[in-house]
């Protein structure tokens, strides 16, 4: 709108018009109170002497102030926004209405987009997180089932790592492998062409390398096609990462409880033995009896012939009873807790030393010791597998007949040793098979067995990185046992 210095209204244009409709130039105060009327502003000039007849606009079109303020209009079923805005120009007033109706409106949908945008991703966030908490729950359920062992828990652990991240390869890296990876103490991921730099192994193209700790024990290495890892994939690893290492602790835990079937183990060796030596004794005490008698009769023919043969009897009882005691403490070795140097034929033999009791008169033991070199090992806990297994053949033959056979085989396979141990007894049920190394499986009878025997053979054989495996059919079953030489 455009007014003179006498306030007259000179010109509304077409917009104004369209909106507000016409004033009459003569009339121009009664038709602003109309206006008016509809019209609430943020802000008002007061000049006037009688507020009773005070209009801001007119009060706006008199002042000598440029200024401009917001308002609002109230139209015909909805309500307008204009910015209100005054020029003095000479001597005429320029009155100018902005609609800025839309612009409010635009303004008003784009916070609800951006609202509605933040409450997209809080959703998805939260189904991630649900997600997430529901594949560590599945996974820990896994894990922690009561009848796995450590490498089954590992097993578990690469299956679902390789299906989370659609993996080429998943590995688990131990010991003084690791060193090939560099810094392995947090989660990382890089970009690779190979699998470490010793590594002959090559991938076609670049691909997403994920190094996932569980110290002390190793790490979980992720080969995949992912570019990145995301923030919340990483919250994933350390959560898997910490149920495994969890699970791990667990286990070990347990096993080295389980160890003490060892002391068991050891005390129903002492009573063997302490019945083994009672013969020999048995002899001993016979012999003196006899020769306090040939003292008591110094007459009797060629006594000192007889005498001699009654020594050489007892020397020779003698000597079994020290061999007894010094085999019992070679296999039991409380105090070698270091890896050493061991002849693996010869700790065979030490084991069937101990065990000849239950061997003598009925089961042929033979033996087809190839040349070994020595191995490097902890001899004590290999001596414990051996009782084990040769324990196990004797139950089983005794199981179907009094007599049977034993054949021990000693041989180098691929730079490994290879020690097989076979029997003729009763053959491994096929659907035992499969839970012959799960803690607390027997088949023998209440009291005769825990189920802890092969648990602990399959723990010990780990701790030398290498397997133990078994084959069962009618008249013959062989455990093989491979461990590295070196």
């Amino acid at each position: 709108m455009i007014y003179d210095k006498r306030r007259d209204s000179l010109h509304q244009n077409n917009a104004f018009l369209s909106v507000f409709h016409a004033f009459e130039p003569k009339n121009w105060q009664n038709e602003i109170k109309k206006l008016e009327y509809k019209l609430h502003f943020e802000l008002c000039l007061l000049e006037s002497e009688d507020l009773k007849t005070y209009t801001p606009i007119s009060a706006l079109i008199r002042s000598k102030l440029e200024f401009s303020t917001f308002v609002s209009y109230e139209g015909e079923g909805e309500v307008l926004y204009f910015v209100l805005k005054s020029v003095c120009m000479g001597n005429y007033k320029l009155i100018y209405f902005y609609d800025i109706s839309k612009k409010l409106e635009c303004e008003r949908l784009e916070g609800e987009n951006i609202a509605l945008r933040a409450q997209a991703k809080t959703v998805p966030a939260a189904q991630n997180q649900a997600a997430r908490m529901a594949l560590l729950n599945r996974i820990s359920n896994l894990i922690h089932a009561p009848s796995l062992d450590t490498n089954a828990v590992i097993d578990i652990a690469i299956q679902e790592l390789g299906l989370i991240f659609r993996a080429n390869k998943v590995s688990f890296v131990r010991d003084k492998e690791i060193e090939n990876y560099g810094n392995v103490e947090e989660i990382s991921f890089s970009v690779t062409l190979k699998e470490h730099n010793k590594s002959e192994e090559h991938f076609p193209a670049p691909i997403g390398r994920i190094i996932m700790p569980v110290l002390p024990y190793g790490i979980f290495v992720i080969f995949t096609p992912q570019k990145e890892l995301g923030e919340s994939e990483r919250e994933l690893l350390v959560g898997i990462s910490n149920q495994i290492l969890d699970a791990i602790e667990l286990k070990e835990t347990q096993l080295q409880l389980i160890n003490s079937e060892k002391m068991v183990s050891l005390g129903q060796l002492i009573a063997n033995v302490a019945h083994e030596i009672n013969t020999p004794l048995a002899s001993i005490s016979a012999n003196n009896e006899i020769m306090e008698k040939l003292f008591e009769a110094s007459n009797v023919p060629d006594s000192a012939e007889l005498l001699a043969d009654i020594n050489s009897i007892d020397r020779e009882a003698i000597a079994r009873i020290t061999n007894l005691v010094k085999s019992l403490k070679r296999f039991v070795r409380l105090d070698e807790t270091e890896q050493q140097e061991a002849d693996i034929n010869a700790e065979l033999d030490l084991t069937l030393e101990i065990l000849r009791h239950r061997t003598k008169n009925l089961i042929t033991v033979t033996k087809n010791y190839g040349k070994i070199p020595l191995v490097n090992c902890y001899p004590n806990m290999l001596n414990q597998v051996f009782l084990n297994i040769l324990s196990n053949a004797i139950d089983a033959i005794k199981a179907v007949r009094e007599e049977g056979e034993i054949g021990i085989t000693t041989e180098l396979e691929d730079e490994q040793l290879l020690i097989k141990i076979s029997n003729n007894g009763a053959p491994i049920k096929k659907e035992d098979e499969e839970k012959l190394f799960d803690a607390g499986f027997t088949t023998k009878k209440i009291g005769e067995g825990t189920g802890l025997g092969l648990v602990i053979c399959q723990k010990i054989i780990d701790k030398h990185q290498g397997v133990i495996s078994f084959e069962s059919a009618a008249g013959c079953t062989e455990f093989k046992i491979k461990v590295p030489v070196q």
